[in-house]
């Protein structure tokens, strides 16, 4: 099943938006839709550097251990459309691992030439909008192919005080009139990109998917998906605050398989290539799922051989990797 049907799926049936909220209806969709995708995907990180300071999030953590804020170079860049034109892939995911798009002073340019890519089908990222200005719209929306998009945007509860709570810095009014002139703009020129508003809650504290909707979409834009997150994963012990809710994990004897995600490759803004997009696949002092860099590797040669190395040891000795051994999004290949 293509990604952007399984999207339109969630469009379909409004009342999904509620049962999201449910750790069941995730697994189901694990299970229905994640695992049956036919083919992997690639992530490109335009920049590694946030302006939030999530306490559900690595980042404050990984920066603060001396990780470089970069932006990916021209030639970076063009070396990883380079290797993507030696394996096509017809998704393309432009989320950071742990950063914001909209920090790359570029990102128009280098998301207009994915999105003119003939065999891209389907272009994705996440932002947490707080830089989804007036100007930047404007770049969005002067842009070719914006029928291959599909955006989430990640927010903190539906007011100021949960939003500085979940995010670190109050920027709940920008978020808020942001997203809502976004959607309004698409809505008032019958537009139909997929937009996923994904609230962080924490623990002590619940919100209806209604109140997310009156919040988040003003104009009712009929293609803006509410998701509701109460539980974090906390990244194997990582992330330690009272106020986010744990996820629930996954046993050992629930990972026999390698993980579907490590078909995923992810191009990093430093030049470094890696396997999953997740954010827990790059961990402080742990680099098992990196397979390679771009200042070395010129074509996917021994990029798929370290990958498939990866996922044999886990298959054949059940030597899974340390930042897989707690991940709760493990979804069986």
């Amino acid at each position: 099943m293509k990604r952007s049907k399984i999207t339109k799926v969630f469009f379909k049936f409004p009342a999904l938006q509620f049962l999201y909220q449910f750790e069941w209806i995730k697994k189901v969709y694990k299970l229905l839709f994640v695992a049956k995708l036919p083919n992997p995907q690639y992530y490109i990180e335009l920049v590694n550097q946030c302006n939030a300071e999530c306490i559900f999030c690595p980042y404050p953590i990984l920066r603060d251990q001396g990780k470089p804020q970069t932006s990916i170079s021209d030639e970076f860049f063009d070396q990883t459309l380079a290797l993507i034109n030696s394996e096509k892939r017809s998704y393309v995911s432009l989320t950071p691992t742990t950063g914001e798009v909209f920090m790359n002073p570029r990102w128009d340019y280098y998301l207009q030439r994915i999105l003119d890519l003939d065999f891209v089908e389907d272009v994705h990222f996440y932002s947490n909008a707080a830089l989804l200005n007036a100007k930047n719209r404007e770049k969005f929306f002067e842009m070719r192919h914006l029928d291959k998009m599909s955006i989430a945007f990640s927010t903190g509860g539906a007011d100021r005080e949960t939003y500085q709570l979940m995010f670190g810095k109050d920027l709940f009014s920008h978020v808020e009139r942001n997203i809502n002139d976004f959607l309004r703009h698409l809505s008032q020129n019958e537009m139909t990109i997929p937009v996923s508003i994904d609230i962080k809650m924490p623990k002590d504290r619940r919100l209806a998917v209604a109140i997310g909707q009156s919040v988040y979409n003003q104009c009712e834009y009929p293609y803006a998906f509410v998701k509701i997150r109460n539980t974090f994963d906390t990244f194997g012990g990582l992330i330690q605050n009272q106020n986010i809710e744990e996820m629930a994990g996954v046993t050992p004897s629930q990972r026999k398989k390698p993980c579907h995600y490590l078909n995923d490759i992810r191009f990093a803004a430093n030049g470094e290539v890696w396997l999953c997009g997740c954010v827990i696949s790059e961990l402080p002092d742990h680099e098992e799922l990196k397979v390679g860099h771009l200042g070395q590797d010129k074509d996917l040669t021994q990029i798929r051989a370290k990958q498939r190395t990866v996922q044999d040891n886990w298959r054949n000795k059940g030597d899974v990797p340390y930042t897989c051994r707690k991940c709760t999004w493990y979804v069986a290949n």
